[in-house]
């Protein structure tokens, strides 16, 4: 059977256009910010789109955490946009500040929430963000600050996910109410599943634990209870 050469080529553009421009739309890019700067991954139509603010961990970077999850070409190939903000310190070893964690981010007393609060606006205003779809989630450290400013700013907030980091729930009470997932492993060595100092932790801070957090996050929607561990 005989097909036309260029009937053929066009066919193959329509399927290959889509699938080049969804990788082109999924490259990062650095925003400065008041002398601060993050990480944007963006849809091919980010206007309206709901957010994912994602927090590096304690000693990472924007860059590192975005290829070590991958999160920024997933979501935004959902439809998301994707921002990784920086911490401060030395290059691509970065910190937050959550309070009672970590490195000179905490002993600096860095505003670290001001900034978030300062990246969801520009963001708002850059890309056209939906506000009402802000969404955090973070890595240890990350963590940590991702559910404190989250409990701290429910408002600002439609969900958060933290992956072993426990805010400080000595020092933070969750404001309203949000939804949360909180990922905690059971044989952590660092930042125990049932608090205190880590055996293999350098830091000498003492973590609050999984149960305090969820019970801290459930207390808005007056629930209580303590987490049942899941293996998986």
């Amino acid at each position: 059977m005989n097909r036309r050469p260029e009937g053929f080529m066009a066919r193959c553009l329509l399927f290959i256009l889509p699938l080049l421009l969804s990788v082109l739309s999924a490259e990062a890019d650095t925003i400065p910010l008041g002398g601060r700067s993050y990480e944007v991954v963006l849809p091919a139509n980010p206007d309206g789109a709901p957010l994912i603010v994602a927090l590096h961990g304690g000693g990472g970077s924007p860059g590192k955490f975005a290829r070590s999850t991958g999160l920024g070409r997933m979501a935004a190939q959902a439809g998301y946009v994707v921002i990784f903000p920086a911490g401060t310190g030395r290059r691509d070893r970065l910190t937050w500040n959550a309070g009672y964690c970590c490195g000179l981010a905490a002993r600096k007393g860095t505003d670290d929430e001001t900034f978030l609060r300062q990246v969801i606006a520009d963001a708002e205003a850059r890309f056209g963000i939906d506000p009402a779809r802000v969404y955090l989630t973070g890595m240890s450290n990350g963590s940590m600050l991702a559910e404190t400013f989250a409990a701290r700013n429910p408002g600002l907030v439609r969900a958060v996910a933290g992956v072993s980091g426990p805010m400080d729930t000595g020092a933070v009470r969750v404001a309203g109410k949000v939804p949360a997932l909180i990922i905690h492993g059971t044989a952590d060595r660092n930042v125990p599943y049932e608090g205190g100092q880590g055996e293999a932790s350098r830091s000498g801070t003492r973590y609050a634990s999984v149960a305090a957090v969820v019970g801290a996050f459930l207390a808005p929607w007056g629930a209580g209870g303590e987490p049942r561990p899941r293996d998986h």
